[in-house]
């Protein structure tokens, strides 16, 4: 007798998905006899079929989301959910009685956010975090299980052709905002006094043509969206970025500093030192507060233009969180389906 799992994954943006994929791959070499079945939508569902995945395309409105995400499961009958951070299928699984398992880089701040409700009706929570590294907001009543990071990682061979040419590449994914662009843009002078020989490719969104007008002088290439990051990253000499989960420990394996700037008076900001400081373990990242004088911000860049990291440590520590999850998970179904 087999068993089925339905993993839902977030679809803004592909990474969830490509990590469920590798998740679901070492599923199956502990026991052939799991069928997995995914659901996405956005970035996600054009990630499963570019991996060549059947993938139900749960769609971008929510309403059509929830109907698609109650057929789906009525039509399947899973023995195990496996969300992630797709909380709104959270509910429905508890609706049917389905276990459900969420997995997730980050937990709710406090006893009053919004999403409290919706990890509470996950039976287990698989915590993309290690134990050691992470304190808990506050105690929630789900199960937890530290596992360690879980990412896809970005692979060499498949680097892209900037307008860099031979000169370093440097990539800016700043918090997009008007109350960051002064921060922003004490970066850029700063950016502007290095040495030569770096080109800044720096996403700016909807002040694309501002910072354009602002710093015509300079190697800076501002763009709107960057398509196809991951070439792009390939590609980097070092990142500059806001706290992003997986391009923090993409890099961190790859070997290419990064540094993570982070927000004062964001409410996740306990979470995001957590994450500075876990991959500061066993790879690379230098944090630097928004709000920082140029002089620091200035020392921060000259430092991570100098420097160079080998980490072998994180493509360890990312395959053991692999099997972790898979472990979890296989124990989870197999202790649902006999509780039936």
């Amino acid at each position: 007798m087999g068993w089925k799992i339905v993993f839902f994954s977030q679809g803004y943006g592909k990474d969830h998905l490509k990590r469920d994929l590798l998740i679901s791959k070492r599923l199956i070499r502990k026991d052939d006899r799991i069928e997995v079945k995914f659901a996405s939508y956005g970035e996600g569902y054009k990630a499963a079929i570019g991996e060549g995945l059947q993938c139900v395309n749960l769609g971008l409105d929510i309403h059509d989301r929830i109907a698609r995400i109650e057929k789906l499961l009525c039509e399947e009958k899973p023995d195990l959910v496996v969300t992630d951070e797709e909380l709104i299928a959270l509910p429905l699984s508890k609706a049917r009685k389905i276990p459900s398992l969420l997995i997730t880089n980050w937990l709710p701040p406090h006893p009053n956010h919004p999403a409290v409700k919706y990890f509470a009706d996950a039976d287990g929570i698989i915590l993309a975090h290690l134990k050691e590294c992470f304190h808990l907001p506050f105690n929630l009543k789900t199960p937890l299980h530290f596992v360690g990071p879980l990412f896809h990682p970005l692979k060499r061979g498949a680097e892209e052709k900037t307008s860099a040419g031979k000169a370093k590449l440097a990539i800016v994914l700043p918090r997009l905002s008007h109350d960051s662009l002064d921060f922003l843009r004490n970066l850029l002078e700063m950016a502007r006094k290095l040495d030569g020989g770096i080109h800044w490719l720096v996403l700016a969104g909807e002040f694309k043509e501002e910072l354009k007008r602002e710093y015509e002088e300079g190697s800076f290439e501002f763009r709107n969206h960057l398509w196809g990051l991951d070439q792009y990253l390939l590609s980097s000499s070092f990142v500059v970025t806001s706290p992003r989960f997986f391009i923090l420990w993409q890099l961190a394996e790859l070997g290419i500093p990064s540094m993570c700037v982070l927000h004062p008076n964001s409410e996740y900001l306990v979470q995001h030192l957590f994450l500075v400081n876990c991959i500061k373990e066993i790879g690379y990242v230098l944090p630097l507060f928004e709000g920082e004088d140029r002089g620091k911000i200035k020392e921060s860049l000259e430092f991570l233009v100098s420097y160079r990291t080998h980490s072998e440590g994180v493509k360890i520590q990312r395959r053991q969180s692999e099997r972790r999850a898979a472990e979890i998970i296989v124990s989870f179904l197999k202790e649902g389906v006999n509780a039936k």
